[in-house]
Formats: C-alpha cells, structure tokens, sequence
C-alpha cells in the first residue's frame, strides 16, 4: 500500500474549526475524557515510535524553519553589532550604516520568528493537554485524486510561457476510518505543494476525472493518519486534520496496527 506523504506537516499546528485551541480554552480537555477511544493497538504503535502527540519537538517547541529564522535573526545581529562596535571613524560610515541595516532586519526577523513560535507553543499545549486526557483520535485515513487549487506564476507573463515558472497548490479528499466507533467520514486535505507539469498535472500524485471517481483504485493515493477530537460524528469530521506532524515511522506503524500496512 502506498503512503500519502504530502500535507502531514505545518509550522503553524492546523486546527480545523479551531477543535483544540477552543477545547483547550473552555477547560473541556482539562477533565478525561469519557467517550470510546481508539484502537490499543493504534495508540502503542504512535507512542512507540515518537513523541506524542507532535513528532520531534524541539527546543521550546519550536519546528526546524522557527529554529532556523532564529539562527538567522542571531547571526544578523551579532554581525550588525560588530559591525557597528568597529565603525568608529568617519571613514566607517559605510560599515555602520550596513550594521545598522542587518541590525533591523535580524530584530524584524526575530520578531516574526518570536510571534510564530508563540503561537506553535501555544497549539501545542493545547494538544498536548487534550492528548493526556483522551481527547485526540488518531486513524487511518484513505487519500483520493488530488486537483489543482491554485496556481502561482513566477516571471513574465508571455504567451509562449519561456523563462515562466509554474508552481501549483493541490488538495485531496480523504477518507478517514475511525477505530474509536464512529462511522468512516470524508475530510479535504490543506492545500500543499507537489511538483507537477506546466499544465499542473502533477509527477507522483494521481487525479481524477471527478469528484465521483477520487476513491476508485486507479485514482487513489495511499494511505495516511488524521487526527480528530473525539465528539459526535459532526465534531469529529468537522476537526479532522490529516496535517498531523506525525513522522513517518510513526504513521507506518499506526497503520500496520490498524491493519494497513504501507510500504
């Protein structure tokens, strides 16, 4: 069975209907949760192959890209400072007009760094606190066709297209099977990016001639997991993320436990 790795990881958490974060706020995660939880089996195979509920946190939870704009904004500044500490004659106007330049650009990246990373931490606790008490579900999830949901154009528009760079955005539909109880329900991905022809065909992703055909065989696209909050079968499709940052180890084995060993 194929795996589906396109839209399983963000920077920022994805939180449909904002599920977790308002879960989190209004206290309902801080009791256990009483409702049918997963499969045993499922649960094992995700603690036993990362961390949970997010995979590979870092440093004060910040993801790989945060920890890298970090570095930047330091490097920016430790340089404009130098820079500036050395300019001390009117020869050096140059070197400190440049310092303080790199000076505003590391803060300004520091800043948006420091916003983006708030705001991760934030979701995390959200999910790590709904994790402890039984209220996030993790399940296989079946990918159907993919379609184009836009398109950005990077060079001068020409009709013949030369020196033109087409990157396209592509979405999938998803069925997700639960092991809690409920009823298999239907979810659409986050859009993500795939390498694809200039027409946005894309290279290792399958569509369909319609929506009615996106889970035949031939238009399928593997299998992933998704994550939900337990509720009732509207709440559940309603926070469905198949953007779960689950390593691939992690979703592997959650679904040779499910029963959909991938390969």
């Amino acid at each position: 069975m194929m795996i589906f790795t396109h839209a399983r990881s963000s920077t920022t958490l994805h939180d449909p209907a904002h599920a977790v974060a308002e879960g989190a706020s209004s206290g309902a995660f801080d009791v256990p949760c009483n409702l049918p939880a997963d499969s045993p089996a499922v649960t094992d195979a995700l603690k036993e192959h990362g961390t949970m509920p997010v995979a590979g946190t870092r440093w004060f939870g910040l993801s790989t890209s945060q920890l890298v704009l970090a570095g930047i904004s330091g490097v920016l500044v430790l340089a404009a400072v130098i820079l500036v500490a050395v300019s001390t004659g009117p020869s050096d106007t140059p070197g400190l007009v440049t310092g303080v330049v790199l000076g505003v650009i590391g803060l300004v990246v520091g800043a948006i760094t420091a916003v983006s990373a708030r705001a991760r931490r934030r979701g995390l606790l959200a999910l790590a606190t709904a994790w402890h008490n039984g209220w996030l579900r993790f399940a296989p999830a079946e990918v159907g066709a993919v379609w184009v949901d836009r398109t950005v154009l990077h060079g001068q528009a020409r009709p013949d297209r030369v020196n033109q760079d087409h990157r396209y955005w592509y979405r999938a539909l998803v069925r997700v099977h639960p092991t809690d109880g409920h009823g298999p329900f239907t979810v659409t991905t986050e859009p993500f990016q795939a390498l694809g022809d200039r027409d946005g065909h894309p290279h290792d992703l399958r569509t369909a001639p319609g929506p009615l055909d996106s889970f035949e065989p031939e238009y399928a696209n593997g299998w992933t997991i998704a994550r939900y909050v337990a509720g009732d079968a509207d709440a559940c499709a309603a926070s469905a993320t198949v953007t779960t940052n689950l390593s691939d180890d992690q979703v592997r084995a959650a679904l040779a436990a499910s029963g959909h060993a991938g390969h």
